[in-house]
């Protein structure tokens, strides 16, 4: 599933279905495909991590600090991160590094993540979209 922030609405499922969604959408549904394989998978989340250069809709972002979601999966007894944001991450390598406090995923948490995310991604959005639009249309 690329990574997108222009269907922070859609459900997990819609989003997987579209092949596109943030870290959410992402990590919500590799967490569900690792547990209906057997795995001991569970979702966390850290307000502040930290993140190398990346590409946002056509735009390169410098390093920046922003929430995150991913899995925590137990593999041979060892606990171990895993993330689908970035094709380079394998179960205990990821590239971004938590700064904060990692909480466990919880009710209030999933609620918060969907509007607050949402929010957070239409100004990302016009941010980054409209820049990229001004770009090429020089």
């Amino acid at each position: 599933m690329k990574y997108s922030i222009t269907n922070s609405f859609d459900t997990p499922q819609e989003a997987f279905e579209k092949g596109r969604g943030y870290c959410w959408h992402q990590a919500k549904v590799l967490n569900k495909i690792l547990i209906e394989l057997g795995f001991n998978s569970r979702l966390v989340h850290a307000y502040k991590n930290l993140f190398p250069e990346v590409e946002l809709e056509n735009t390169i972002v410098k390093d920046f600090v922003t929430g995150h979601v991913w899995c925590r999966v137990t593999i041979d007894r060892v606990e171990k991160d895993v993330c689908p944001g970035n094709e380079k991450n394998t179960p205990g390598v990821t590239n971004f590094k938590p700064i904060g406090k990692v909480y466990e995923w919880n009710s209030r948490i999933d609620l918060l993540t969907y509007y607050g995310a949402a929010l957070v991604n239409y100004f990302r959005g016009k941010k980054y979209i409209k820049k990229n639009t001004k770009k090429h249309e020089k």
